[in-house]
């Protein structure tokens, strides 16, 4: 049972097909040196593992997640983005386009989650595009006043 929580170190498929179509190839993470000189690998940053605690304190202050807890989420996290996007990439290649818009991504998401959970991830992920938008303006126009 514990080896099932365990996250696969291989990168999804979906991932490794982007990276390699980009031209990147798979690299070893970069090597740091401790204080006694011996080399030692930097540890991996692991896809939403840091968001979710801070997601979670704030729907629910009062409440801690075990690591094995994290894993799990997310595992789950890194499974519902893989599908999203190969859905998109399907509704890409059907409509014969290359560029990924909000109008695939929210059918995507209307094809791959359940009724009432699409619309609050269509709600969600508008709001967190406006409030980008708004903020990234802002400091535009800073910019452009100096």
């Amino acid at each position: 049972l514990a080896q099932a929580l365990v996250p696969d170190p291989r990168p999804t498929p979906l991932l490794a097909a982007m990276s390699a179509k980009v031209g990147k190839g798979t690299k070893d993470l970069p090597i740091a040196q401790d204080n006694e000189g011996k080399r030692k690998r930097k540890k991996r940053i692991v896809f939403l593992q840091s968001s979710i605690p801070k997601v979670m304190k704030q729907v629910h202050p009062g409440v801690g997640l075990k690591s094995k807890t994290l894993v799990v989420m997310n595992s789950f996290m890194e499974d519902i983005f893989d599908k999203i996007l190969l859905e998109t990439m399907r509704l890409l290649r059907h409509n014969k386009r290359k560029t990924i818009t909000t109008r695939e991504l929210q059918t995507s998401v209307k094809l791959m989650l359940p009724g009432e959970l699409a619309k609050h991830a269509i709600n969600e992920a508008s709001k967190a595009v406006t409030k980008y938008n708004s903020s990234h303006n802002k400091a535009k126009d800073r910019v452009d006043d100096i």
